[in-house]
This record gives C-alpha cells, sequence and structure tokens, in this order.
C-alpha cells in the first residue's frame, strides 16, 4: 500500500485535544504521506480543536456517558464510515472497534486495532460485572478478526495475544525529543516540587497522594497536571485538608503545555492501583514525560516499569501506593542528593534511546507493508 495514496481515518472516544498518542500517530502517519481524519467526541469540557497537520472532526452524542453513550457512538461511526472515502480504519480501544469492523468488512477496507488499555481490566469496571461482561463479549466478537494490531507494552501485547490468537506489535506512547528541548533542568529551590501527569481518575493513587501531603513538611508542593472523573472529590479534599497552599490541579490542559508545568520538578508520581489487570501491564506515557525532563520518578513495582529500570536505574519503584509507602519513597529520592542526580542522568540517557523519533518508523510496516 502506498503511503501516499493512503487515506487514514482513526476512531477514538475522546474529545482529542487531551489525546497525544493520537496527536503522535497522526501526525507520523501524516508526516509518512497518508491523509489522515482523527474522529472523536464533542464533550463537554471540550474546547476549540487545536490547528494540526491532519482532519479532525468531532461527534455530537445525545447521551454524554454509560451504556447509551458507547451504543450511540457506535452507531453514528457505523454509518459515518459507511459512507466516508477511506482505505484503512485505526480503531482505537475496545469501545470503538464494533462500528469499526463492521465496516471494514462489509466495505472490504483494511482495519487496524490500537489497544491503549487492557479495556475490560481498567478499575471503572471493577464491581460493575454486567458491564464488564458486555465489554469481554464485544472483544471476543471483533478482536480475533482483526490480523493488524499494535499496543502500547509487552506486557499488554501477551495478553491480546493469548486471549485473540492474533499478533500485536509494540508502540510505546514516548515523546519526541524536541517536545521538550526549550525547557531548562535547572530545579529551583524554593519548594520541591512532586509532579503527576495524566486523568485524575479513580485507582490512580490520587487520593493517597493528597494524603501523603499530610505527612510531608511544607517544604513540598504537589502539582497535580489534568483533569477527570475525580477532580471535583480531589478539590474537595484539598480544601477540607487545608492544603490550598502546598497542592494545585490545573485541570485539563493542551499537551503542549505540560512541559512548561512540569519544569523545575523533582519527582514524578506514577501511582497504580495493583487490583486493576490493566494497570498491572501498563506502561504508562506519564513516565516518559518525566524520563524527558531528567525528573527522577516513583513509580509502581510492576514488570513493565521493573524492566525499565533493570536497563535505566532511573525509577524508584512502590509496592504499594498507601500514604505512608508514598511519603517513603519520595524522602528516599529527595534525601540521598548522589542517588538524585543519578536518577536524574539516568533519566534523560534514557530519553535518548525511548523517544517517538525511533518509535515511529514502526507505523510505516503496520500501516503500509500489511
Amino acid at each position: 500500500m502506498n503511503a501516499n495514496t493512503t487515506k487514514i481515518i482513526c476512531t477514538v472516544s475522546n474529545d482529542l485535544n487531551t489525546d497525544r498518542r493520537m496527536k503522535r500517530i497522526c501526525s507520523a502517519l501524516t508526516e509518512f504521506g497518508a491523509d489522515v481524519t482523527l474522529i472523536g467526541v464533542q464533550r463537554g469540557y471540550s474546547s476549540d480543536l487545536k490547528t494540526r497537520t491532519y482532519a479532525q472532526k468531532r461527534l455530537k452524542l445525545i447521551f454524554k456517558q454509560g451504556f447509551l453513550f458507547y451504543a450511540e457512538l457506535n452507531i453514528r461511526l457505523f454509518f459515518y464510515l459507511l459512507v466516508e472515502k477511506f482505505d484503512v480504519i485505526n480503531s482505537v480501544d475496545t469501545d470503538t472497534v464494533l462500528a469499526s469492523l463492521l465496516v471494514s468488512k462489509l466495505r472490504r477496507k483494511k482495519i487496524v486495532f490500537d489497544a491503549h488499555e487492557f479495556f475490560t481490566g481498567v478499575p471503572e469496571l471493577n464491581g460493575q460485572s454486567f458491564k464488564k461482561l458486555l465489554w469481554k463479549i464485544t472483544e471476543r466478537v471483533t478482536l480475533p478478526f482483526i490480523s493488524v494490531n499494535y499496543t502500547v507494552s509487552d506486557s499488554l501485547k501477551y495478553l491480546y495475544e493469548s486471549q485473540t490468537r492474533q499478533k500485536y506489535e509494540v508502540i510505546r506512547n514516548v515523546p519526541a525529543l524536541t517536545d521538550f528541548r526549550e525547557i531548562s533542568y535547572t530545579k529551583t529551590d524554593e519548594k520541591i516540587k512532586i509532579c503527576y501527569v495524566g486523568a485524575l481518575n479513580v485507582g490512580r493513587g490520587l487520593e493517597n497522594a493528597i494524603r501523603a501531603m499530610k505527612l510531608l513538611s511544607d517544604e513540598f508542593k504537589l502539582i497535580l497536571i489534568g483533569g477527570g472523573d475525580l477532580e471535583s472529590e480531589l478539590r474537595r479534599m484539598v480544601t477540607e485538608m487545608k492544603l490550598n497552599d502546598r497542592i494545585e490541579i490545573t485541570g485539563w490542559t493542551s499537551p503542549e503545555s505540560i512541559p512548561e508545568l512540569l519544569k523545575g520538578g523533582h519527582i514524578g508520581l506514577n501511582l497504580l492501583d495493583s487490583d486493576s489487570e490493566s494497570y498491572r501491564v501498563s506502561l504508562a506515557n506519564k513516565v516518559f514525560d518525566y524520563l524527558h525532563m531528567g525528573i527522577p520518578c516513583l513509580t509502581m513495582n510492576f514488570e513493565e516499569y521493573q524492566k525499565l529500570n533493570e536497563e535505566f536505574n532511573c525509577f524508584v519503584l512502590l509496592d504499594s501506593i498507601g500514604p505512608e509507602s508514598i511519603v517513603s519513597g519520595i524522602l528516599r529520592i529527595i534525601n540521598d542528593t548522589s542517588s538524585y542526580h543519578r536518577l536524574s542522568e539516568n533519566s534523560l540517557k534514557a530519553a535518548k534511546k525511548l523517544n517517538w523519533e525511533t518509535e515511529k518508523v514502526k507505523l510505516k510496516t503496520i500501516y503500509f507493508n500489511n
């Protein structure tokens, strides 16, 4: 398939502006010569679409969440894809795959599946037996029939391969070397800045990160860069615990502003609930943001982070996300100056290998050589 004549439609269920992985993938495919359109959803918090090198479209749905939201999304996607001109559908995650696969079969078009997470293992489905069953059925009747697939980590690759009997490639969600080129790595002495980048959702240890601030001295400051389902609850916690002067919550922010918000950071957090199967096989893009900024990362003792740490020695690993465990990890990083500098230098060395410039070349084979 010739990249210069290929029209690709990518489907997601978010509002587009905050999806950095899709920005990277769609930009790379455009760079390779394809005509790319990214389709998402108009949300209540959605700001105007940012100008990109590829086309973008948002669907305005009646339902905002739950089963009816996903049902309406797939119905709308089905009829949109049924009449739109394209050569390849890129279905992102299980929540868009049903419509994408049906149209690809009806029109005899290539479909590529991109699993950003282990969808049926997300913490939002804990205790939701019926909903989890519906998504498992969706995967069972769709994913075994898609032969071109990729995901974000080796652990997730092996998990999906064992379940679908299809081959998966790995495209890690890493920044470009140029993303942080204007940022100084110099730390200020005013406060010890602890940073979190990502969605403020359940299972990410954010409540305990706030509780940990009560156990740390006033020289520590926490900044939560992102928005999400827990934002209101976290803001309430901060106020009730009288930590407004030591904890900042930015809300949804553009990907372009993240390097500046991380500037001067001392520690990056990647706290994940070990009860979530999706998190246990994850490889969060936030850890690569910290690496590219030279910020030592406090992350979970899960397989993907263990492997990176064995190769680069750039993390401090946690076995639990309790407040006391978080505090212990933070102090372990901060109190050993020589270790801190070694972690920071190793992070920057890792970034030279773990970057989008080297990762994106795999997309050529996936999209144009199959």
